[in-house]
């Protein structure tokens, strides 16, 4: 209810969306903000929490792919920031520090069970877990995250920057998903050198899940790694897919492509909850840029409906620069996009979705910019009917 009262007032209904800077660089606090995450926190979905990661570094992203400038970062400690909404997105509590000190990686996901907001985090030697049961208004103590994949794996380990995914019950169509309640944290697992490969490629790199089966009552959640995808595969994100012939879970995985020959998303499948990925494969309808100074970027995918059934993607939609922010809808599972619209035509890069209320509008944050793709972080709510082009309501 609260959603439809606020799009009334506050979401234009004639206009594209608007992006709104939710972390701007040099704001007193850091001289760089970089790799966001989004994430709903109750079950209306309309509260959000927005992540960034601040760095103090010279120059947060080459001015138009300079390589020279991009390669000057002297001290990346920062730490990682935060925001809350609790109005869909229309505005946004101060930024509060969730964690000081030198960090990489992250991701976040919220267990609807317990109303509680689980955040990975990578330091500079293990990867910490953090709770929040009170959508981020406070935070435990870390603790270490003391699970790793198996061999020939090593324990290089490294959260996928952006949101995971909580299993539900409806998407199995003989019945409820047994698996319901579960869940899977995009990871990057690594197996042999660190060393790059030809044109820059990452043999090393295999994207991969941490994953959290619901647990007993009274019982705390553990976690286990499962699924592995394809060589080369570094950040993802998840989706849960509808499954027409299995209890459990269908999962489509998107990821960043660090092969030898980069330019388009990679994609794996699973049947079985993300135990294990068994189809793998190019989407070569997905672009990711290859820059002089970065391969690929960090996109996003989420499930914004079932009925229809409907997933988007965000990314920049151009082969060599990291520009021209993309929305793209899928119908039939991810196997295709068919339909696309440019959220914003200049300089971008990271982003991640989420779905607000009923499905009517997302949340978008991105990297953008006119100097560079890291000017400013924004979140942008887009109204779905905005991206497929078809009207949107007005008051009578």
């Amino acid at each position: 209810m609260l959603l439809h009262i606020l799009e009334y007032i506050y979401f234009p209904k004639t206009t594209d969306p608007e992006l709104s800077t939710v972390f701007k660089p040099h704001d007193g606090k850091y001289p760089c903000y970089r790799q966001p995450a989004l994430l709903t926190t109750n079950a209306q979905r309309t509260h959000l929490l927005v992540f960034a990661e601040g760095r103090f570094v010279t120059s947060c992203a080459p001015p138009f792919e300079n390589p020279s400038d991009g390669r000057s970062k002297t001290n990346e400690d920062g730490g990682l920031e935060m925001r809350r909404s609790e109005d869909s997105g229309v505005t946004w509590l101060p930024a509060q520090t969730v964690f000081s000190g030198n960090i990489d990686f992250y991701t976040v996901v919220w267990d609807s069970r317990t109303n509680t907001v689980y955040l990975m985090l990578q330091t500079t030697t293990p990867v910490l877990i953090f709770t929040s049961t009170d959508e981020g208004v406070t935070w435990s103590k870390p603790i270490p995250l003391a699970v790793y994949p198996p061999p020939p794996f090593s324990k290089a380990i490294k959260p996928a920057v952006g949101h995971g995914i909580e299993v539900i019950d409806n998407l199995c169509s003989n019945s409820n998903c047994s698996d319901a309640g579960t869940l899977l944290m995009p990871f990057v697992c690594a197996n042999g050198s660190s060393h790059p490969g030809d044109n820059g490629s990452c043999p090393s790199c295999y994207a991969c899940v941490l994953k959290s089966d619901l647990p007993k009552a009274n019982q705390n959640r553990t976690w286990t790694f499962s699924g592995i995808a394809q060589q080369y595969t570094r950040e993802s994100q998840l989706v849960q897919t509808i499954s027409t012939d299995s209890g459990l879970s269908h999962i489509y995985l998107n990821g960043r492509n660090f092969s030898p020959m980069p330019g388009h998303r990679f994609f794996a499948r699973s049947t079985d909850g993300a135990n294990q990925f068994t189809k793998f494969g190019i989407d070569s309808s997905l672009i990711e840029p290859v820059t002089r100074s970065w391969t690929g970027v960090v996109c996003s995918v989420s499930r914004i409906s079932t009925i229809p059934s409907r997933i988007v993607f965000s990314g920049p939609d151009n082969s060599t620069v990291r520009s021209n922010f993309t929305l793209r809808l899928s119908y039939d599972e991810g196997y295709t996009w068919p339909v696309s619209r440019v959220l914003f035509s200049g300089l971008s890069s990271y982003s991640d979705t989420a779905v607000l209320g009923n499905g009517d509008y997302i949340a978008v944050v991105l990297e953008n910019g006119e100097e560079t793709f890291a000017d400013r972080i924004s979140v942008a709510i887009v109204p779905v009917s905005w991206i497929e082009r078809k009207s949107t309501r007005t008051i009578s």
